[in-house]
C-alpha cells in the first residue's frame, strides 16, 4: 500500500515481455519498485514458518511481481534451471494460480502438482487495496513438513 500512496500503479497490467524468458516473464510500470520491500517480507516468511516452500503475492491475473530471492536468480537460458530458479515475473495463470487470484474469500486452500514436480498446498488470501481487489498472497508448503 505504502508504493500506491507513492505513485506507483500497483494496478498496472500492462505487462512487458521480458526477451528471451523461458518460461515468459514480463515487466510492469511497478514490479521494480515494490520487488525489495516484498522479497524481503517473503523470504521472512520463509524463515519463520517451518515447511514453507515459497511466499509470494500475486495480482488478480496471476503476475509475480517479485519472487522468494531463492526463486529470482538470473537466467542462465536452460529452461530446467530457469522453470524452477526464475518464477519472478511470472504470470501463473494456471487453473490453481488464476484461482487464487480472482479469489475473494477470506482464504483458499489448494493442494496440486507444481509445474516443477512437487505436490504442493497452497494457502492464499486476497489483497485489497483502497476497497480495490488486487489479487492474492500466497504460501506454498508440504504438510509433512509442517506436521513434524
Amino acid at each position: 500500500k505504502r508504493h500506491a500512496a507513492g505513485g506507483a500503479n500497483v494496478f498496472d497490467q500492462n505487462y512487458q515481455p521480458i526477451a528471451q524468458s523461458d518460461p515468459p516473464r514480463f515487466t510492469t510500470s511497478y514490479d521494480r519498485i515494490v520487488e525489495r520491500d516484498l522479497q524481503i517480507l517473503f523470504d521472512r516468511v520463509l524463515t519463520d514458518l517451518p515447511g514453507a516452500a515459497y511466499a509470494l503475492a500475486v495480482d488478480n491475473r496471476g503476475f509475480a511481481p517479485t519472487h522468494n530471492t531463492k526463486f529470482s536468480r538470473p537466467p542462465n537460458g536452460q529452461r530446467e534451471h530457469d522453470l524452477v530458479y526464475c518464477r519472478n515475473k511470472r504470470i501463473f495463470d494456471d487453473p490453481v494460480g488464476i484461482r487464487l487470484a480472482k479469489n475473494r474469500e477470506p482464504f483458499l486452500l489448494q493442494t496440486y502438482l507444481r509445474d516443477t514436480g512437487e505436490v504442493i498446498n497452497d494457502l492464499s488470501m486476497p489483497i485489497v487495496l483502497d476497497g480495490k481487489h488486487w489479487g492474492a498472497v500466497r504460501i506454498g508448503y508440504d504438510s509433512a513438513r509442517m506436521m513434524g
